[in-house]
C-alpha cells in the first residue's frame, strides 16, 4: 500500500500540469542599472542574468563557485544576448563562513554601485551531507550563508547608495516552506541543532523545506533590519518563488540511480516550466516598490491566498514564537562566526 500510495503521489503530480507563471511587461527596461546574482551559473541564475542584460542592465556579476564555471557562463550569457562587456564574474563559496566573508570583502573593494541583489544561490540534498562549518548543508547554504551575507548587505548597500536610488535586495525562496513543514512538532529551544542531526533527517525534500522556512523567518527579519531612520526599506527587500522550474537544484535525486532519473526526467518536463520561464519573476524582484517590501511574490498565489496558507508557520501566535526563537539562533551561530554581524543586528 505505501508504494502505491507513493507512486500516486509522483504521477498526480506529474500529470497536473505546469504552474502560473509571471509576465514581464513590454514597457519593463533596467537600463544602465548594476545587478548581483548569486549563483548565477546554471538553471534560474543563469536566465535571470540573460533577461537582464536584454533589458538593457550595464552591468550584471554573476558569482560561480569555481571561477572557470564562471567564465564558461558569461560566455554563454554573451553568445546567447550578443552583447560583451556587460557579465562579469566573482567566486562565491556557501559552504563555509569564510567564502562568504571574502567574497564581501572583494565586492568592497571592487563594486561602487548597484542596483539591484539577487541571492539565488542555494542547494537541495537528498541526504545528509555536513559542510565544512559542521552543519547540514541546506541548513548551512539556504539558511545561514544566506541570512550572513544578507545582513552583510544592508548597510554595505546603503553606504553605496547614490541620492534618489533606488535598491533592491532579493531571495530566492520556496513555497515548501508553508506547504510541508508542521512547526508544531518542532523543539521550542534549539532549532538548528536539531535539523543539524543525521537522526532527524527525514528525506530531502523534507529536509529542504525545513531550511527554507528556516531561512524565511531569517529574511523577515532582514526585511526588518533594512527600515531607515526615515521608516522607508533601503533596501527593498522581497523574497521570490518562481513556481515548479527546470533546473539542476535537485540532481542528487537523479544521481540515486536510473529509476529517480526517470522520475526526475518525467516530472520536470511535463510539470516544470522552463528556466527562461521561471527567471521572469526573479527580475520583476528588482523592480517592485516601498509598498512590496517584505513581501513574498509567488505567480501562483494571491496575497490573501498566500495569507491564508502561510498563517500557521507565519503569522499565529505559535508561528510568531518560532521565528524569533530560529532568529535568535541564526544571530548567535553569525556573530560568534563573523563578529560584525552584531554590530548589524542590535542596534
Amino acid at each position: 500500500m505505501g508504494v502505491l500510495a507513493l507512486w500516486w503521489g509522483i504521477l498526480s503530480r506529474i500529470f497536473a500540469g505546469k504552474t502560473k507563471t509571471d509576465v514581464l511587461p513590454p514597457s519593463l527596461s533596467f537600463n544602465g542599472q548594476s545587478i548581483l546574482i548569486t549563483g548565477g551559473t546554471s538553471g534560474l541564475g543563469l536566465e535571470t542574468a540573460i533577461h537582464y542584460v536584454n533589458l538593457g542592465a550595464a552591468s550584471v556579476i554573476i558569482t560561480a563557485r569555481t571561477l572557470s564555471r564562471g567564465n564558461d557562463a558569461k560566455l554563454a550569457i554573451e553568445k546567447r544576448t550578443g552583447k560583451k562587456d556587460v557579465v562579469n564574474v566573482m567566486v562565491l563559496d556557501m559552504d563555509t563562513f569564510a567564502g562568504v566573508k571574502g567574497f564581501m570583502k572583494q565586492l568592497r573593494a571592487d563594486v561602487t554601485k548597484l542596483d539591484i541583489v539577487l541571492l539565488n544561490a542555494g542547494v537541495h540534498n537528498f541526504e545528509f551531507q555536513q559542510s565544512p562549518e559542521g552543519w547540514e548543508q541546506d541548513i548551512q547554504v539556504n539558511v545561514l550563508s544566506t541570512i550572513l551575507l544578507g545582513t552583510l548587505m544592508i548597510p554595505w548597500l546603503r553606504q553605496i547608495k547614490k541620492t534618489g536610488q533606488i535598491q533592491h535586495l532579493g531571495f530566492v525562496g520556496s513555497s515548501s516552506h508553508y506547504i510541508s513543514p508542521d512547526i508544531s512538532k518542532w523543539p521550542t529551544q534549539d532549532v538548528l541543532q536539531t535539523f543539524n542531526k543525521k537522526e532527524n533527517f527525514v528525506s530531502g525534500l523534507h529536509n529542504y523545506a525545513i531550511s527554507k522556512l528556516l531561512f524565511h523567518y531569517g529574511a523577515l527579519e532582514l526585511s526588518k533590519l533594512a527600515i531607515d531612520d526615515d521608516g522607508n526599506p533601503s533596501p527593498i527587500i522581497n523574497i521570490v518563488c518562481p513556481g515548479m522550474i527546470r533546473t539542476n537544484i535537485a540532481r542528487g535525486f537523479a544521481n540515486k540511480g536510473p529509476l529517480y532519473k526517470l522520475i526526475e526526467a518525467a516530472f520536470m518536463f511535463i510539470r516544470c516550466n522552463p528556466a527562461d520561464v521561471g527567471a521572469r519573476s526573479l527580475v520583476l524582484m528588482g523592480d517592485t516598490t516601498k509598498e512590496e517590501h517584505g513581501t513574498f511574490r509567488n505567480p501562483m498565489l494571491s496575497r490573501e491566498e498566500y495569507a491564508s496558507k502561510s498563517a500557521p508557520m507565519l503569522t499565529s501566535p505559535e508561528g510568531k514564537r518560532m521565528q524569533a526563537q530560529v532568529w535568535k539562533e541564526i544571530t548567535g551561530v553569525l556573530v560568534k562566526a563573523v563578529p560584525e554581524v552584531g554590530d548589524i543586528v542590535r542596534p
